[in-house]
């Protein structure tokens, strides 16, 4: 093996370092972080949160539904990357996107985040079967029905 290539030597050659990010070695190197592409992507972003500032309290909706209002059908999985990587101090209400078949999509973390996703929509009265699915029928956010109007 080279010297400095091993997967622990993460101060000579930080593009083996797992922790190590995409986006850190572009700074590290003294590239421009907003590129076009970068900007392009928050573009994006902004537009994908747009659409989830949308749904109002007590509805949920899919990550696929959220990518198609947002004009990127077939694109859910940019959904959730747009969620994961929100910058701080950002108001999105994350907490309204679930899966295509009403669940609490698993993150890959300690899973407190799903618990807590799950509190936040009962909060709001959503309801869950007791196989941890939400009603997309009942639950599910509509964007073209009319808001009930308020009793005067």
């Amino acid at each position: 093996m080279a010297e400095g290539r091993n997967a622990g030597d993460c101060t000579r050659v930080p593009w083996f370092c797992p922790s190590v990010s995409y986006r850190s070695l572009r700074i590290r190197a003294g590239f421009v972080v907003e590129s076009g592409a970068v900007a392009a992507d928050l573009k994006i972003q902004e537009k994908l949160y747009a659409v989830i500032r949308r749904i109002p309290r007590g509805r949920v909706a899919t990550y696929g539904q959220i990518a198609a209002l947002a004009g990127l059908p077939r694109r859910a999985r940019m959904v959730g990357q747009a969620l994961r990587s929100t910058p701080e101090g950002v108001e999105v209400p994350w907490q309204r996107v679930v899966n295509a078949q009403g669940g609490i999509s698993a993150r890959g973390g300690i899973g407190w985040e799903e618990g807590y996703q799950r509190h936040l929509l009962a909060e709001e009265g959503v309801v869950f079967s007791a196989g941890g699915r939400i009603d997309l029928d009942r639950f599910g956010w509509d964007p073209d029905a009319r808001p009930p109007k308020r009793a005067r």
